[in-house]
């Protein structure tokens, strides 16, 4: 069983997700891992077996009908096998230290769920996302405190994760929904005030959070 699943949602995501999978490798380097990618019937779904196909630990599910990045999410969490499991949307990357970095907060909080901090990269820059630090109350957080969180930050402890799933209805600011219903749930949730993840608003003008 690997240690690390990344799960990664794609959509006509060709063109630039070897950039994605490129920066997993990098910071999958010395971990067990295997790699998800779930496609949402994408027109280019035959260019991306192609640029994937000689990835190792790398697989493709094809889903039968479209539906949204948050099934795409729920389909790869299933489907995955590793200990820990990490989500990236398919145009942002991680950074190279965030996955041996994160699996260790994991270790060392006990936490079923983390998320944290990131970088934000734009047409013009790349800076950091100086989020305040989680304090236990995620709609407070969310609402009152200018707190964010996003999926390419979100890591989860198979052992200690209780299954909250992202909403298939929900069209916009899945992330913060998820949050919302892990900490009803009753999962048990942190922070990591480190850089792990790049937010790339400027390879995909389509996302949904430049709409």
């Amino acid at each position: 069983m690997p240690e690390v699943s990344i799960i990664i949602p794609t959509y006509n995501s060709a063109a630039f997700i070897m950039d994605a999978v490129a920066s997993v490798r990098r910071a999958v380097d010395g971990l067990s891992h295997e790699i998800i990618l779930v496609d949402d019937l994408s027109p280019d779904v035959h260019i991306l077996r192609a640029v994937t196909a000689r990835v190792p630990h790398l697989r493709i599910i094809e889903k039968a009908a479209k539906g949204n990045a948050a099934e795409s999410r729920n389909l790869g969490i299933a489907a995955s096998t590793g200990d820990y499991i990490f989500l990236l949307d398919s145009d942002d990357a991680f950074l190279p230290e965030h996955i041996a970095r994160r699996v260790a907060l994991h270790v060392r909080s006990g936490c079923g769920i983390l998320f944290g901090r990131y970088r934000a990269r734009n047409a013009y820059r790349t800076f950091d996302v100086r989020l305040p630090l989680y304090q236990g109350d995620m709609h407070q957080y969310l609402f009152c405190l200018d707190g964010d969180v996003r999926s390419s930050t979100i890591s989860l402890c198979r052992s200690r994760y209780r299954g909250t799933t992202f909403d298939g209805l929900q069209a916009k600011h899945q992330d913060w929904g998820f949050a919302l219903r892990a900490a009803r749930n009753g999962e048990t949730l942190g922070f990591d005030d480190g850089y792990g993840a790049v937010i790339d608003s400027s390879v995909n003008g389509g996302r949904m959070s430049n709409v």
